[in-house]
């Protein structure tokens, strides 16, 4: 069942018309949102899972900067198809 647009609603509810383009980009990528955002969210969890179990090695503030770059890179992937 395809649901990704009650996943991209819940997510970006201020933001209805750049919720529409990267889903949009997305779908044309041949991604569904629903699975974009279980990924996503599995990356974030696991890199913060495995920074506290190193001792957190980075400061918070470098490793929000790091997570930032990576997502931004992945979001432009996906926008240069």
């Amino acid at each position: 069942m395809h649901r990704s647009g009650r996943y991209s609603r819940a997510l970006h509810k201020d933001n209805g018309e750049e919720s529409k383009g990267r889903e949009s980009k997305l779908l044309k990528a041949g991604i569904q949102m629903e699975v974009f955002i279980w990924y996503d969210s599995a990356a974030l969890i696991g890199t913060i899972v495995a920074w506290l179990k190193n001792d957190m090695p980075y400061t918070p503030a470098f490793l929000a900067k790091q997570i930032y770059l990576i997502h931004n890179r992945a979001w432009n992937k996906v926008e240069e198809g």
